[in-house]
Protein backbone atom coordinates (compact mmCIF):
# COMPACT_ATOMS: atom_id res chain seq x y z
CA UNK A 1 0.00 0.00 0.00
CA UNK A 2 1.23 3.55 -0.66
CA UNK A 3 2.33 6.05 1.97
CA UNK A 4 3.09 9.76 1.49
CA UNK A 5 6.66 11.05 1.76
CA UNK A 6 8.01 14.60 1.46
CA UNK A 7 11.12 15.07 -0.67
CA UNK A 8 13.16 18.30 -0.66
CA UNK A 9 14.59 19.26 -4.04
CA UNK A 10 18.06 20.73 -4.50
CA UNK A 11 18.16 24.24 -6.05
CA UNK A 12 18.87 22.76 -9.51
CA UNK A 13 15.70 20.66 -9.25
CA UNK A 14 17.58 17.58 -10.42
CA UNK A 15 18.41 15.99 -7.05
CA UNK A 16 16.62 15.15 -3.81
CA UNK A 17 18.36 16.46 -0.69
CA UNK A 18 16.03 14.75 1.80
CA UNK A 19 13.08 12.37 1.86
CA UNK A 20 10.93 11.72 4.94
CA UNK A 21 7.63 10.01 5.61
CA UNK A 22 4.58 12.26 6.15
CA UNK A 23 1.69 9.80 6.76
CA UNK A 24 2.62 7.60 9.69
CA UNK A 25 -0.34 5.22 9.88
CA UNK A 26 -0.71 1.91 8.02
CA UNK A 27 -3.51 2.97 5.68
CA UNK A 28 -3.19 3.37 1.90
CA UNK A 29 -2.56 7.07 1.19
CA UNK A 30 -1.75 8.69 -2.15
CA UNK A 31 -0.95 12.40 -2.78
CA UNK A 32 -2.49 14.29 -5.71
CA UNK A 33 -2.18 18.02 -5.02
CA UNK A 34 -0.89 20.85 -2.81
CA UNK A 35 -2.45 24.03 -1.48
CA UNK A 36 -1.18 27.17 -3.31
CA UNK A 37 1.11 28.14 -0.42
CA UNK A 38 3.03 24.82 -0.72
CA UNK A 39 2.45 24.05 2.97
CA UNK A 40 -0.29 21.40 2.83
CA UNK A 41 -0.60 18.14 0.85
CA UNK A 42 -4.00 16.90 -0.34
CA UNK A 43 -4.29 13.13 -0.53
CA UNK A 44 -6.79 10.28 -0.54
CA UNK A 45 -6.69 7.60 2.16
CA UNK A 46 -8.73 4.59 3.27
CA UNK A 47 -7.88 5.07 6.96
CA UNK A 48 -11.59 5.31 7.85
CA UNK A 49 -12.64 2.27 5.83
CA UNK A 50 -13.52 3.95 2.52
CA UNK A 51 -11.32 6.22 0.43
CA UNK A 52 -11.73 9.84 1.58
CA UNK A 53 -9.92 13.16 1.05
CA UNK A 54 -7.50 14.49 3.67
CA UNK A 55 -5.06 17.35 4.08
CA UNK A 56 -1.86 17.43 6.10
CA UNK A 57 0.66 20.19 6.65
CA UNK A 58 4.25 19.21 5.97
CA UNK A 59 5.25 20.18 9.53
CA UNK A 60 2.42 18.32 11.28
CA UNK A 61 2.25 14.62 12.28
CA UNK A 62 -1.50 14.17 11.72
CA UNK A 63 -3.94 14.66 8.86
CA UNK A 64 -7.30 16.45 8.87
CA UNK A 65 -10.39 15.15 7.09
CA UNK A 66 -11.35 17.41 4.17
CA UNK A 67 -14.12 15.59 2.26
CA UNK A 68 -16.01 12.49 3.39
CA UNK A 69 -18.86 10.48 1.91
CA UNK A 70 -20.45 7.07 1.67
CA UNK A 71 -18.74 6.42 -1.66
CA UNK A 72 -15.03 6.16 -2.32
CA UNK A 73 -13.44 9.56 -3.00
CA UNK A 74 -9.99 10.01 -4.48
CA UNK A 75 -7.49 11.96 -6.56
CA UNK A 76 -8.10 15.53 -5.31
CA UNK A 77 -6.76 18.09 -7.79
CA UNK A 78 -6.72 21.89 -7.81
CA UNK A 79 -7.70 23.42 -11.15
CA UNK A 80 -5.17 25.51 -13.12
CA UNK A 81 -5.72 29.28 -13.30
CA UNK A 82 -6.80 29.25 -16.98
CA UNK A 83 -10.00 27.79 -18.44
CA UNK A 84 -12.08 28.55 -21.54
CA UNK A 85 -15.88 28.63 -21.31
CA UNK A 86 -18.56 29.87 -23.73
CA UNK A 87 -20.96 32.04 -21.67
CA UNK A 88 -23.72 31.95 -24.30
CA UNK A 89 -23.91 28.22 -24.89
CA UNK A 90 -22.52 27.06 -21.57
CA UNK A 91 -20.17 24.71 -23.35
CA UNK A 92 -16.42 24.65 -23.80
CA UNK A 93 -15.19 25.85 -27.19
CA UNK A 94 -12.31 23.38 -27.18
CA UNK A 95 -12.47 20.49 -29.66
CA UNK A 96 -13.12 17.07 -28.09
CA UNK A 97 -9.99 15.02 -27.39
CA UNK A 98 -10.21 11.25 -27.10
CA UNK A 99 -7.33 9.34 -25.55
CA UNK A 100 -6.44 5.66 -25.37
CA UNK A 101 -6.12 4.15 -21.86
CA UNK A 102 -3.37 6.23 -20.27
CA UNK A 103 -2.00 8.26 -17.39
CA UNK A 104 -2.04 12.00 -18.05
CA UNK A 105 -1.46 15.36 -16.37
CA UNK A 106 -2.46 18.95 -17.13
CA UNK A 107 0.27 21.60 -17.27
CA UNK A 108 0.20 24.37 -14.61
CA UNK A 109 -1.08 26.95 -17.12
CA UNK A 110 -3.68 24.55 -18.55
CA UNK A 111 -2.25 24.82 -22.08
CA UNK A 112 -1.24 21.19 -22.66
CA UNK A 113 -1.44 17.67 -21.35
CA UNK A 114 1.33 15.13 -20.91
CA UNK A 115 0.12 11.61 -21.73
CA UNK A 116 1.67 8.18 -21.20
CA UNK A 117 -0.41 5.59 -23.05
CA UNK A 118 -0.55 2.10 -21.57
CA UNK A 119 0.45 0.52 -24.90
CA UNK A 120 3.39 2.88 -25.58
CA UNK A 121 5.28 3.50 -22.35
CA UNK A 122 8.52 4.67 -23.92
CA UNK A 123 6.92 7.81 -25.35
CA UNK A 124 5.27 10.85 -23.78
CA UNK A 125 2.68 12.72 -25.82
CA UNK A 126 2.44 16.49 -25.32
CA UNK A 127 -0.98 17.63 -26.53
CA UNK A 128 -2.32 21.19 -26.80
CA UNK A 129 -5.64 21.64 -24.99
CA UNK A 130 -6.62 24.35 -27.50
CA UNK A 131 -5.85 22.73 -30.84
CA UNK A 132 -5.29 19.08 -30.05
CA UNK A 133 -1.91 19.24 -31.80
CA UNK A 134 0.30 16.48 -30.40
CA UNK A 135 4.07 16.08 -30.20
CA UNK A 136 5.61 12.75 -29.28
CA UNK A 137 8.67 12.79 -27.05
CA UNK A 138 10.87 9.71 -26.63
CA UNK A 139 12.60 9.32 -23.26
CA UNK A 140 15.77 7.54 -24.30
CA UNK A 141 16.78 4.58 -22.17
CA UNK A 142 13.50 4.46 -20.27
CA UNK A 143 10.85 2.31 -21.94
CA UNK A 144 8.51 1.43 -19.05
CA UNK A 145 7.13 4.84 -18.08
CA UNK A 146 4.03 4.93 -15.91
CA UNK A 147 2.79 8.00 -14.01
CA UNK A 148 3.42 11.55 -15.20
CA UNK A 149 3.04 15.00 -13.65
CA UNK A 150 4.31 18.49 -14.50
CA UNK A 151 6.96 20.41 -12.59
CA UNK A 152 5.75 23.57 -10.88
CA UNK A 153 7.19 25.84 -13.60
CA UNK A 154 5.87 23.72 -16.48
CA UNK A 155 9.35 23.28 -17.97
CA UNK A 156 9.83 19.59 -17.17
CA UNK A 157 7.95 16.46 -16.13
CA UNK A 158 8.08 14.13 -13.15
CA UNK A 159 7.72 10.60 -14.49
CA UNK A 160 7.76 7.26 -12.72
CA UNK A 161 9.41 4.21 -14.31
CA UNK A 162 9.16 0.56 -13.34
CA UNK A 163 10.69 -2.56 -14.91
CA UNK A 164 9.63 -6.19 -14.75
CA UNK A 165 11.93 -6.87 -11.78
CA UNK A 166 9.99 -4.29 -9.74
CA UNK A 167 12.85 -1.82 -9.72
CA UNK A 168 11.44 1.69 -9.86
CA UNK A 169 12.71 5.20 -10.42
CA UNK A 170 11.40 8.73 -10.25
CA UNK A 171 12.66 10.76 -13.22
CA UNK A 172 12.89 14.43 -14.04
CA UNK A 173 12.32 14.65 -17.80
CA UNK A 174 13.08 17.83 -19.76
CA UNK A 175 10.74 18.69 -22.63
CA UNK A 176 13.39 17.51 -25.12
CA UNK A 177 13.32 13.99 -23.63
CA UNK A 178 16.49 14.16 -21.50
CA UNK A 179 15.99 12.34 -18.20
CA UNK A 180 17.77 12.42 -14.83
CA UNK A 181 17.07 10.19 -11.84
CA UNK A 182 15.68 11.81 -8.69
CA UNK A 183 15.02 8.63 -6.71
CA UNK A 184 15.47 4.87 -7.09
CA UNK A 185 13.37 2.33 -5.21
CA UNK A 186 12.31 -1.31 -5.12
CA UNK A 187 8.72 -0.06 -4.78
CA UNK A 188 6.30 1.56 -7.21
CA UNK A 189 6.07 5.35 -6.76
CA UNK A 190 4.92 8.68 -8.15
CA UNK A 191 5.39 12.35 -7.17
CA UNK A 192 3.47 15.65 -7.09
CA UNK A 193 5.50 18.91 -6.97
CA UNK A 194 4.64 21.77 -4.62
CA UNK A 195 3.64 25.04 -6.34
CA UNK A 196 6.86 26.75 -5.23
CA UNK A 197 8.93 23.97 -6.83
CA UNK A 198 10.87 23.19 -3.64
CA UNK A 199 9.17 20.00 -2.43
CA UNK A 200 7.72 16.76 -3.77
CA UNK A 201 4.84 14.79 -2.27
CA UNK A 202 5.89 11.23 -3.08
CA UNK A 203 3.71 8.14 -3.00
CA UNK A 204 5.72 4.97 -2.43
CA UNK A 205 4.16 1.52 -2.22
CA UNK A 206 5.55 -0.57 0.62
CA UNK A 207 4.54 -3.96 1.97
CA UNK A 208 3.67 -4.41 5.62
CA UNK A 209 5.56 -7.11 7.51
CA UNK A 210 5.04 -8.42 11.02
CA UNK A 211 6.06 -11.31 13.28
CA UNK A 212 3.57 -13.44 15.21
CA UNK A 213 4.24 -15.74 18.15
CA UNK A 214 2.35 -19.05 18.35
CA UNK A 215 2.04 -20.80 21.72
CA UNK A 216 1.98 -24.59 22.13
CA UNK A 217 3.01 -25.21 18.52
CA UNK A 218 3.93 -28.85 17.83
Amino acid sequence: MPSVYIGALAPDGAHLRANRRLTLDESASGPYSWTPDSKIVLFSSDRNGTSQIFKQATNQPFAESLITGAQDLGQPRLTPDTFQFDLRSGKSTDPPQIDPPCNWSLSPDGSQRAIVAYDNRGTIQLRSTLTGETREMVVKGWDELKNVDWSADGKSLLVSWVNHDLESALLKVALDGRASVLLRSRNDLWAIPSPDGRLLAIAEFTGNKNVWEIENFR
